[in-house]
């Protein structure tokens, strides 16, 4: 076998060993960049014609943490088909004064929805108006509780995400190496 020919694959495993080491990197910080409230704390509600579904991206959501809240319509009897809506209006409160309001449009990709974080520890009510072209088609009001932060999870939970991307970034890494030394050896 030629050397021109044993350096190519010797680039391309390491190419491929770069290619591998990027992606496991992303992917294992993509739970923490990009959550959807499937998994979080979801206030689930059949009104009328309508199941009104109002999540987060988090269990238990904290003071100050920026949270995802999704907005999803669909219909009673069937909780599968989405209703179409053009977008919401919603009003977040705590203790009887507004901390944040606005209308929401529904995108074309993905659902509507905000990520902000609350500051003090409580109950927020969120109240939630559908709307299409100007037509209201169903409210509802939640109340979300709010804990306070705790001082010390929070950083080992970011420690350990670090730890085990870099660990495994460095084991990916190694065994492309290895990989590739097997190769060259085996051409020359």
């Amino acid at each position: 076998m030629s050397s021109t020919h044993s350096s190519r694959k010797y680039k391309l495993v390491g190419v491929v060993g770069s290619c591998l080491i990027v992606i496991s990197s992303f992917l294992l910080a993509l739970p923490q960049q990009i959550k959807a409230h499937s998994f979080g704390l979801s206030f689930e509600e059949v009104i009328g014609e309508y199941f009104v579904d109002i999540g987060a991206s988090e269990w238990t959501v904290y003071q100050g943490d920026p949270v995802r809240y999704d907005f999803e319509l669909y219909q009673a009897d069937d909780q599968t088909k989405r209703v179409p809506f053009t977008d919401l209006w919603v009003r977040i409160s705590y203790e009887g004064q507004t901390v944040y309001a606005s209308n929401l449009h529904y995108p074309s990709l993905g659902s509507a929805g905000m990520t902000l974080p609350l500051h003090e520890p409580g109950d927020y009510t969120f109240e939630v108006r559908f709307h299409n072209d100007g037509e209201t088609l169903v409210e509802q009001t939640v109340v979300y509780p709010i804990e306070e932060m705790p001082t010390q999870t929070n950083i080992f939970q970011y420690v350990a995400w670090g730890l085990g991307g870099t660990t495994a970034s460095l084991a990916i890494f190694l065994a492309g190496f290895l990989l590739s030394m097997k190769l060259q050896k085996k051409a020359d």
